[in-house]
């Protein structure tokens, strides 16, 4: 539903509307931006740590609470260096990133590698990484979706694994 979503903010984005989008995935950008205006989109990822408490409940864990965005031009522009300070201003860690398509995908390696292993084994991460079997198979992931990065052009740093491990 993100290009229907992205269609329905019509009316509230005019000729300066920046929109930054905090969703996971690798294309986010990609399928919003023919619908509002690919010069309108910049690239981002929210670090935090939370769980499910109960059922409408969703509870931070751990010191991990940040926003990484940037141009997809790596430029850091007028644009930009405002939303960064008004993020800072409301209190919010935020980083602005010359090589934010590199963001968005290290944290696209760890979360669809551990969504997709841990739904295969019903398991949690810490368990799937605890066992030898399973640990191979989310590193395979991790390998693969970093190799795909990789040929979409993508930098990604030669430790990239081992950082997602980490």
């Amino acid at each position: 539903a993100l290009e229907c979503a992205a269609r329905a903010m019509g009316p509230l984005v005019g000729p300066r509307t920046s929109v930054l989008p905090l969703l996971n995935g690798a294309d986010i950008a990609e399928r919003i931006g023919p619908v509002i205006g690919a010069e309108r989109v910049l690239g981002g990822v929210a670090q935090l740590s939370a769980r499910v408490a109960e059922p409408g409940l969703i509870r931070q864990m751990g010191p991990l609470n940040k926003i990484i965005f940037g141009e997809f031009s790596g430029a850091i522009t007028p644009r930009a260096q405002a939303i960064h300070d008004c993020l800072r201003h409301a209190g919010i860690e935020a980083l602005l990133s010359t090589q934010i398509r590199s963001e968005i995908w290290k944290k696209y390696l760890f979360i669809a590698a551990a969504g997709g292993v841990c739904a295969v084994t019903g398991s949690l991460l810490g368990p799937v990484l605890a066992d030898a079997d399973t640990r191979a198979l989310y590193v395979g992931c991790v390998e693969e979706l970093a190799a795909l990065a990789r040929k979409q052009g993508v930098p990604l740093p030669a430790t990239v694994v081992a950082d997602t491990l980490r």
